[in-house]
């Protein structure tokens, strides 16, 4: 009889551990995921926050106008351009600056004299930079008339810019170079060599109008100038 006592005895307190573990697990798994919740709302503060500030980065210094000179130096890089930026206080974060043009395919620069507003926009502020046309550079005008010849052409150049005649006219009836255009530009094909009337391949290419080319350009990049309109 008295072994049956233990033996019930026994099983009892087993039963009471049981219980004691259960109590347990049922209070850690509270904790554990209280601890998860909390970490993922730190991670969403973290996401938000950040969203906020490249969001706010975007915008302008100021909402009045306040125009500011700017000289990008020559040989620099786009960086280099957009701390520049910074330091006249035109933009909030060159860093954050620079990822957001890498986005949106806004990361070229041109060296010159830039007139910027502080009420300009990151994007109005790119887009500037990256139109070679807004930098206020030494530049030469120089104007073709409808149905100039490319002889013709070539002397105002040559006027204009102290290139000589002859390095143009050799340039336009170049074959090699002309084929390393084509695929650049789409309408300068195999043909253009056909023309037994023509002095000169580029003959009726080169587009009236008026064009501003720096300075410094050399006779090929005038002529893809001309090409480009």
């Amino acid at each position: 009889m008295s072994e049956d006592k233990t033996e019930i005895i026994e099983t009892d307190e087993l039963y009471d551990l049981t219980d004691d573990f259960d109590d347990e697990d049922e209070h850690k798994f509270p904790l554990f995921l209280k601890i998860i919740g909390i970490l993922v709302l730190l991670f969403l503060c973290v996401l938000g926050g950040g969203y906020y500030y490249y969001m706010n980065c975007q915008k302008a210094i100021q909402k009045d106008s306040e125009i500011v000179m700017v000289e990008i130096p020559e040989n620099s890089y786009f960086r280099d351009a957009l701390d520049i930026l910074e330091k006249e206080g035109l933009i909030k974060d060159a860093n954050i600056a620079y990822y957001y043009a890498r986005f949106n395919h806004l990361t070229n620069t041109f060296a010159g004299n830039y007139e910027l507003d502080k009420s300009m926009d990151l994007k109005e502020i790119l887009t500037i930079l990256n139109n070679p046309t807004s930098a206020k550079q030494e530049t030469h005008t120089v104007k073709i008339i409808d149905g100039e010849w490319c002889k013709n052409i070539a002397e105002s150049l040559a006027e204009v810019t102290g290139i000589a005649e002859e390095e143009f006219t050799t340039l336009w009836n170049d074959k090699e170079w002309i084929r390393s255009q084509m695929e650049e530009y789409p309408f300068l094909t195999e043909a253009i060599f056909e023309n037994p009337d023509s002095r000169f391949y580029l003959e009726g290419y080169l587009a009236p109008d008026t064009y501003l080319v720096l300075k410094d350009a050399s006779a090929e990049e005038i002529t893809k100038t001309f090409l480009d309109q």
